[in-house]
């Protein structure tokens, strides 16, 4: 299993030292790849990745080659992390972050997909990436299959977006930090971030941030709980297909973006 952590601010002056001592806890577990991405002072999209088993000794060096001249440098925004356990081969293409444009991605899972298929990668991540960019959590929620505790950073009008999804079956906790939130795999990785524990994310949740500010939260049904719920109606009424022409001819998966605010959001914890 993956490791993700995931803040939704942090003191940019200490970016270098947030992501190596992330980085050292995930590696009591994972081998196989670790990264990072962030939004530089610049507007654009930074990032790191090494499929190496061992820590770099100078970050900074090694962050020169990548984020378009970012270096370390960041405007204190969102961050994502990623440890990895491979599923497919180990190489910097499969490492996360996942990059597509102005989108950075890190994931926790294993997917599969009938619609979206690899272009850059081996990785099923890369799954994710391009539903996203297709039709967002639509596309997620309908075309993608299999597990996924996953964080997206985009760059959209100026504005640095920060999506966090989990379904029914993943991994991911919740912490607070100061004038923001955490979210890893496990308290420990929360711990690193310098946050407690304080519940699971909801499962089946997406939330959205903009500019470190709650969005939006909704509740979505991914396409293998769609299955299960199918299959038990399917069941229930004798081989009608009652629920799947209830599901087809609704707006089922439309919602009106609910508005919450940081202080009180509706996600399964208690937010203070």
């Amino acid at each position: 299993m993956c490791k993700l952590a995931i803040v939704t601010k942090h003191d940019s002056t200490k970016l270098g030292a947030i992501i190596l001592n992330v980085w050292k806890e995930m590696s009591t577990t994972e081998r196989d790849g670790f990264g990072a991405a962030w939004v530089g002072p610049n507007g654009k999209i930074g990032y790191v990745k090494s499929s190496q088993p061992s820590f770099l000794p100078d970050l900074p060096t090694f962050c020169a080659a990548f984020s378009d001249g970012n270096g370390l440098k960041s405007d204190g925004g969102a961050l994502i992390i990623h440890g990895r356990t491979a599923t497919c081969g180990v190489n910097v293409g499969n490492t996360h972050p996942m990059m597509g444009g102005n989108c950075a991605l890190v994931h926790n899972g294993v997917v599969s997909s009938k619609r979206f298929h690899n272009t850059e990668s081996t990785c099923d991540s890369e799954l994710l990436l391009h539903a996203w960019k297709a039709d967002g959590i639509d596309a997620v929620a309908k075309d993608i299959s299999g597990y996924y505790a996953f964080a997206i950073i985009q760059r959209v009008r100026g504005k640095t977006v920060l999506d966090i999804v989990r379904d029914d079956k993943a991994q991911l906790k919740v912490g607070k930090i100061d004038d923001g939130w955490a979210f890893a795999t496990n308290p420990a990785l929360l711990a690193t971030l310098g946050s407690t524990y304080l519940s699971e994310y909801k499962p089946n949740t997406h939330t959205s941030f903009v500019d470190g500010e709650v969005y939006s939260v909704e509740e979505f049904i991914p396409a293998e709980a769609d299955k299960r719920l199918e299959k038990a109606a399917h069941k229930a009424f004798g081989g009608s297909t009652v629920y799947s022409n209830y599901r087809d001819s609704t707006n089922w998966r439309s919602y009106e973006p609910a508005r919450a605010k940081q202080e009180a959001m509706d996600l399964g914890w208690n937010a203070e």
